[in-house]
């Protein structure tokens, strides 16, 4: 399988030799890893790079660092929470598993972008006590995580798939007043451009309808109620790849949001400009809906992607 190691790249020729050296390391389980000197700062920089590009290695999270008084290689302890025999266990169980939920993949880069992301959205989120759910066992084999393991659980289908793909740490904004919360997403390359791509924020929306809110964003629009903490390769700067632009589920007027309303039935979703305040949403909807005459509909907005889903009421 094909890793793509996207922190790596941001590394310094220096400390890509130490990143693979520590690498391979840990894929042996090795107790003792040298590995040349470096700061305490560069050391866990790479040791995080080296968990972020290989979502498979879950059974480690912290390590030991002992320096010698000299320029000889150090040595890194990493604290193993599986045994080997456990690691190879879950790793067949994994790979299986991903290779089973990814049989049906289309063959085009957006097609398998987007089949990745509808696999996900059935995981339940939650149990985020269990180690499993920060990793990508939870939601390969137990159908649970938290928005870490649901990300890396992503870059490993993406792995398999041959879509470049990063796990992104950062915060989601909250309401003011509130602490922002510490979230973890993707930034996945396809077609040429790279996009966020936030599926535990979809799965959340995915109520009545699978929602594709955080499908394919660029920083600005990210950047509503994300902060990214960790750098990444590069910027995005385009949404023409986002779900609801492709599909045409997009209205800037009252004429377009009509059009795609009229003959609706089932739950739809449809994203307004940003440029427009919740107020004029809200005006533009109410107006389109009594101008088409429809009274029993139940209207559920993200305004900070300025996305309105319209169901009709079940009696």
């Amino acid at each position: 399988m094909h890793v793509f190691q996207g922190y790596r790249k941001g590394l310094s020729a220096r400390q890509q030799n130490i990143y693979d050296s520590l690498k391979i390391g840990i894929l042996k389980q090795q107790p003792d890893i040298e590995v040349p000197q470096c700061s305490d700062k560069a050391l866990g920089e790479i040791f995080e790079a080296i968990l972020l590009d290989y979502p498979e290695i879950f059974y480690t999270r912290s390590y030991y660092a002992m320096r010698r008084m000299n320029s000889s290689p150090m040595v890194i302890s990493p604290e193993y929470t599986y045994s080997p025999q456990e690691v190879r266990n879950l790793l067949t169980k994994c790979r299986s598993a991903a290779e089973q939920m990814i049989r049906y993949a289309p063959d085009d880069e957006y097609g398998r972008e987007m089949y990745v992301h509808d696999l996900l959205l059935q995981v339940t989120y939650g149990d985020g006590h269990k180690p499993e759910s920060h990793s990508m066992i939870g939601p390969l084999l137990d159908q649970i995580g938290v928005c870490e393991g649901i990300s890396k659980a992503a870059k490993y289908l993406y792995d398999l798939l041959e879509i470049r793909s990063m796990v992104v740490f950062g915060v989601a904004k909250t309401p003011i007043g509130q602490k922002d919360e510490a979230h973890s997403w993707n930034f996945v390359g396809t077609d040429g451009s790279w996009h966020h791509v936030d599926i535990t924020f979809d799965n959340s929306l995915s109520t009545e309808i699978k929602r594709y809110d955080y499908f394919n964003l660029s920083d600005e629009e990210i950047n509503r109620d994300h902060n990214i903490s960790k750098a990444v390769l590069t910027k995005s700067t385009t949404s023409a790849n986002g779900y609801y632009c492709r599909t045409g589920l997009t209205a800037e007027t009252e004429d377009q949001l009509a059009e795609l309303l009229v003959d609706f039935h089932n739950p739809v979703a449809v994203k307004l400009p940003y440029r427009f305040s919740e107020q004029e949403a809200y005006e533009m909807i109410k107006n389109t809906l009594t101008r088409l005459n429809f009274k029993n509909i139940v209207v559920r907005p993200n305004f900070s992607q300025m996305v309105f889903q319209f169901c009709p009421r079940r009696k």
